[in-house]
């Protein structure tokens, strides 16, 4: 890769004087080879700390090459391992990426065979609860080690894939069951209350079925990439499950899965059916099957 770009360099430098990331240490960088050297500096103080395996960025101690010399990370909205020129996170420097939650974001979006735990099983009453992408819903060892006995499936048209679809036969051999709901990512999209509470009972049912001797079933929900309408459906889950407020439940999701994330015409959605007291109606209704 070339060195920076004499647009880029000057914006890098731009960044290093006004926003004093570092104290005083970049006022009045009189060049980019210097600010580099500064960028690396700071960056082994960093990478010092990420030798602690408890870290979220332990694994990524190795991999920032410091190719880009901007001074912060600003990450894509729809790609969180990306900045917003769509540049690699790790191609900058260590001490730019300095926020956990961003590391954590790119973790999740790097790894989308593995979905996110939300909840963890309760013994003899509930199994646990996974959000991920569709990645996440063919790993089957995954599901066998997990198990995962319901899937939710939120996204419409996975299915056009033959890979998706040849990986879903293998997986309900292993008895898992399916529940597609069909839903598309657009502003446009209704979330049915009859559709939720399909998905919140489903849900529910599964996590208590029993399928040995004090060891419940676990459940995965996942759409194309675990970040709205995966989301939105266990927003809707929780809210009823915990009678806890739609943006509670919301926290809970995003404290675990950074980049959870229903859109817009999903929360106004979800905060509406809270307010007529839709999931109270739904959660009675599943309580007395």
């Amino acid at each position: 890769m070339r060195d920076f770009d004499v647009d880029m360099s000057n914006i890098a430098l731009k960044q290093a004087t006004s926003l004093h990331l570092f104290s005083d240490s970049f006022d009045g960088v009189p060049n980019i080879q210097e600010l580099r050297r500064i960028l690396a500096d700071h960056s082994r103080t960093f990478l010092e700390s990420d030798q602690n395996p408890q870290s979220p960025f332990f694994p990524w101690r190795n991999k920032f090459k410091g190719l880009i010399p901007l001074p912060i990370f600003i990450p894509h909205k729809k790609y969180p391992d990306s900045d917003i020129n769509r540049h690699h996170i790790s191609k900058y420097y260590r001490c730019a990426v300095r926020d956990e939650e961003h590391i954590k974001a790119a973790n999740e979006y790097a790894l989308p065979k593995l979905p996110s735990t939300i909840l963890q099983s309760e013994a003899s009453i509930r199994g646990a609860l996974y959000l991920g992408g569709f990645s996440s819903a063919m790993n089957k060892s995954f599901i066998k080690k997990a198990s995962i006995l319901g899937i939710v499936n939120c996204a419409r048209g996975l299915d056009i894939s033959p890979y998706f679809a040849k990986r879903r036969d293998e997986i309900l051999e292993l008895g898992v069951s399916f529940l597609n709901l069909e839903l598309v990512d657009s502003v446009s999209q209704r979330l049915d209350q009859d559709k939720l509470k399909d998905a919140i009972s489903f849900i529910e049912n599964s996590r208590r079925k029993n399928i040995k001797e004090n060891k419940f079933a676990s459940v995965l929900v996942h759409c194309a990439a675990g970040r709205s309408r995966s989301s939105a459906i266990v927003v809707a889950y929780l809210t009823c499950a915990k009678q806890i407020s739609v943006h509670e439940a919301l926290e809970i999701v995003q404290k675990n899965r950074s980049i959870a994330q229903p859109n817009r015409s999903f929360m106004e959605q979800l905060i509406a059916y809270e307010k007529k007291g839709i999931f109270q109606e739904i959660w009675q209704a599943i309580k007395c099957q």
